[in-house]
């Protein structure tokens, strides 16, 4: 009977590779690169494992007979990523002892195995910081892009000249990674782009975009509760195909309303107004237009609920929309849909709530603060708290239930003059005297603002120092027209 000694491997710093630059064909193809390394690269190795544990979300687990021979295998296989991509970072753990094929599916023999090459991997993560691109020299040129070391002639885009060997490797991939998407997700006279001010622009407004970060809710945990080596590679292609599958009937729902999405945003009649940077794992990260990123985000959240996955539990994601503009650093928007994210994971579970949870933020200017430094700074006003978001996709308590905030939306959009609308933001940043004020001039033009059951806006606009008409007024301001309007709001 084969013993193993098993190589863990884990792409480290992800996201900050991807989105290091600001140009939407590096992060692609850095995006296809960080997939690629596990599929081409690995293969590319004259050394092959004995066995494949599994490979996914960053991370893959290989099983060698001999130690040497793993060992080998480790050196050939970074060398070739030091050349294929530079600047991407990995950690490696090679087993102390060795598990045998049938230890593999024994549930306490495999859990003990893989705890121990998880804390050998986490030990080398503290202890080794490789050095995967070449340092910068005062008698060198910097990369525009990168802010390395210029080091290749880029031939393969519009904007020809020398860039650092990071940027070009990105580049060179763009091509590739746009190939292996059409593949994968072929569009009936349709296409998807690589240029983000073809992705659309809201009619007469700036152009704004939204980064999409959506990210599994305990996936982590999932994992690490299998207890056989099968039921871990079961469980990565289920939750790997949920994602790709759920992106796949977002992007036919796109089909189907792309008229109603023509007539909200200006895009090119063959182009599809998304695109896909990170799709793999249990996360996905996408962009498109800012009028329809989270409609988009509750489009996908809503599909991905309702399927299934090998170890027959309920799923579930959260996810983080930043609305910038177009110009703003894609970089910081990024990171903040990520921090968007993180903030709805943690109301869930603030709340013992089960689900999937979106949080949204507009970026106005050039701040680029964290997310809860800009909210405590900016949100905060004399009667409380302007913002109720996050806000649960899956269940329909009031307070909390997207689909209710989106109905409370619908009839401030149709039901209320523009100006009074106008007037509402302004008035929530003052004190208590002010929207009493407002609220008697409501009720005397017999207006009526939208309500949520067990909390009382009338008087003061506010109730238990929050309110929810800020959240109402931006997204008015922000979701697709077609789906808000029941009739022509009144002038």
């Amino acid at each position: 009977m084969s013993n193993y000694y098993g190589v863990l491997i884990d792409t480290t710093s992800i996201q900050q590779y991807v989105f290091s630059g600001n140009r939407l064909k590096e992060n692609l193809g850095a995006s296809f690169l960080v997939q690629d390394i596990y599929s081409t690269l690995m293969n590319e190795v004259s050394l092959k494992p004995d066995r494949k544990g599994f490979i996914g979300g960053g991370n893959a687990l290989l099983f060698f007979g001999d130690k040497n021979k793993a060992v080998e295998f480790v050196k050939e296989w970074t060398k070739n990523l030091l050349i294929e991509t530079p600047g991407l970072t990995t950690a490696v753990a090679i087993s102390k002892e060795t598990i045998s094929e049938s230890e593999l599916e024994i549930p306490e023999k495999f859990q003990s195995f893989i705890n121990s090459i998880f804390k050998q991997l986490t030990k080398n993560k503290n202890t080794y910081f490789p050095q995967v691109v070449l340092s910068s020299h005062g008698i060198t040129a910097d990369c525009k892009n990168t802010g390395l070391s210029i080091e290749d002639w880029n031939t393969a885009d519009k904007d020809s000249g020398y860039y650092s060997s990071v940027s070009t490797s990105k580049l060179a991939a763009e091509r590739e990674a746009m190939k292996k998407l059409n593949e994968e997700f072929p569009l009936k006279g349709f296409k998807f782009t690589n240029d983000l001010e073809e992705l659309g622009s809201s009619r007469g407004e700036d152009s704004h975009i939204a980064i999409v970060h959506i990210d599994g809710n305990g996936m982590g945990k999932r994992f690490v509760s299998c207890d056989s080596l099968t039921k871990i590679q079961e469980l990565s292609k289920s939750v790997e195909k949920a994602i790709k599958d759920s992106f796949r009937d977002l992007v036919n729902q796109i089909l189907l309303e792309k008229d109603k999405i023509k007539n909200e945003i200006d895009f090119k009649d063959n182009i599809i107004p998304i695109r896909p940077i990170i799709l793999g794992g249990d996360d996905i990260t996408f962009v498109c237009d800012g009028r329809l990123g989270i409609y988009f985000a509750k489009l996908f959240l809503e599909t991905f609920e309702k399927k299934t996955v090998s170890d027959g539990e309920n799923i579930s994601a959260c996810a983080g929309v930043a609305i910038t503009k177009l110009k703003y650093p894609f970089y910081r928007g990024y990171k903040l849909s990520e921090e968007l994210c993180a903030n709805a994971k943690q109301k869930r579970k603030d709340n013992g709530k089960s689900g999937s949870w979106i949080d949204f933020h507009i970026a106005y200017g050039g701040i680029s603060a964290e997310l809860k430094e800009i909210r405590d700074k900016f949100y905060n006003v004399p009667q409380g708290n302007l913002l109720l978001r996050p806000y649960n996709i899956s269940e329909q308590d009031e307070k909390n239930s997207f689909n209710k905030f989106v109905e409370n939306t619908k009839i401030l959009y149709n039901e209320f003059p523009k100006s009074k609308i106008k007037d509402l933001r302004e008035i929530l940043n003052l004190g208590k005297e002010s929207t009493i004020s407002y609220s008697n001039e409501l009720e005397a033009r017999e207006l009526k603002l939208p309500h949520i059951q067990n909390f009382n806006f009338k008087e003061k606009l506010f109730d238990d120092e929050f309110t929810p008409y800020f959240d109402m007024i931006e997204l008015s301001e922000i979701y697709p027209s077609y789906i808000l309007e029941n009739k022509k709001a009144k002038e």
